[in-house]
């Protein structure tokens, strides 16, 4: 009742550095003194002002204004110490440059922010960084509480060594056993790409395909061509090897596949591109021809990168700072969780039409 709020207000000002007088005493206040005033562990108090699940947003509430009243703040090194953690994510990815690992890592940064967590960043761009970070990944474990991969696609030997390194993974972009994951349904939405293209009349389309730099193994654009191919398929459409042709996943490669496709005799009235920046550079070839976008041909692309919003690109936008944002989510709730069981997000991917895109010639 009434007595017992004014204990706490006393035991506050006591705790705050200021006596009952108002003189101020010198001793800064501890997380120990936050725990008492909110009525909660210190473990408690702890994982509320880290950010990580399983504490009530009520009780997460009461100890932020606790902590602001006592003017506490905390030390990372003695926080890092009491609780046997490093406070420390690592994230792992072979494509530092491209859009999509950019968003991605992005999100991861915001979330782990948020969270008031420090992110190490590992190389593996190169074949032989790979198997420099598959011989290190048990010392890399111990400075970190978790790790995110991104687009990582490790071989079956080097993804066994990382799951069995003593921390949390979440692989953004793949699913690997014992791993959680956050990514999309490559099949399915290059499918949806393509039909988006069938609907519109469109009976010569081409793929822009690309072939990773650096030796990189990933499985995502057969995947994509898997998609493409089914849609063709279930239109009663056989397609034409000649069509597809690589743009390396890069805006000059873009440019160059897009000038090949155009220089047929026959060249296509759309093209189905596994992602926006090799789509900017169709869009830039098809300019320098004085050609229309869906009007002479028709492109879509894949990402929804923030230049395709200016340049009038259809594409398929997957969420990628929102997959970087639940790929921290995961982590902390295995972090928080050890006996919790891996799980496997498939986020949704959407139909973003712009000015790219239209009916086929022939269908007008």
């Amino acid at each position: 009742g009434r007595g017992r709020g004014r204990r706490a207000g006393r035991e506050r000002a006591v705790v705050a550095g200021l006596t009952v007088t108002g003189r101020r005493i010198s001793q800064p206040s501890t997380i120990e003194d936050v725990a008492r005033v909110a009525e909660v562990s210190v473990a408690t108090v702890s994982r509320a002002l880290r950010g990580l699940p399983n504490v009530a947003e009520s009780t997460r509430q009461r100890i932020f204004d606790v902590a602001t009243e006592l003017d506490y703040s905390a030390n990372p090194q003695a926080s890092r110490l009491a609780s046997g953690r490093a406070s420390t994510v690592g994230l792992l990815t072979p494509l530092f440059e491209t859009y999509y690992s950019s968003r991605v890592m992005a999100g991861v940064e915001e979330e782990l922010a948020r969270a008031g967590l420090d992110l190490l960043i590992r190389a593996a761009d190169t074949p032989e960084r790979r198997v420099a970070v598959t011989a290190q990944m048990r010392s890399l474990a111990a400075r970190i509480d978790g790790l995110i991969t991104v687009d990582y696609f490790g071989d079956a030997e080097s993804n066994r060594t990382m799951v069995a390194a003593g921390v949390p993974v979440v692989t953004v972009g793949e699913a690997v056993s014992g791993a959680s994951s956050v990514l999309i349904d490559n099949v399915g939405a290059a499918g949806d790409a393509c039909r988006h293209l069938l609907e519109l009349g469109h009976r010569r389309v081409a793929l822009m395909t690309g072939t990773l730099r650096n030796g990189h193994a990933s499985p995502v654009p057969q995947l994509r061509v898997e998609g493409y191919l089914r849609a063709l398929g279930d239109e009663g459409i056989e397609p034409d090897p000649t069509l597809t042709v690589d743009g390396g996943f890069t805006i000059g490669g873009g440019v160059a596949a897009m000038g090949r496709l155009l220089d047929r005799e026959d060249p296509p009235t759309a093209v189905f591109v596994l992602s926006d920046e090799m789509g900017l550079g169709a869009l830039h070839e098809m300019g320098r021809r004085r050609l229309l976008p869906g009007a002479d041909v028709s492109i879509i692309g894949f990402d929804d990168h923030a230049a395709s919003r200016v340049v009038g690109l259809t594409t398929m936008a997957q969420p990628m700072t929102g997959m970087g944002r639940s790929a921290v989510v995961e982590v902390l709730r295995r972090v928080a969780s050890p006996e919790a069981v891996p799980v496997d997000q498939t986020v949704p991917v959407s139909l973003v039409v712009r000015s790219s895109t239209g009916p086929a010639p022939n269908a007008r």
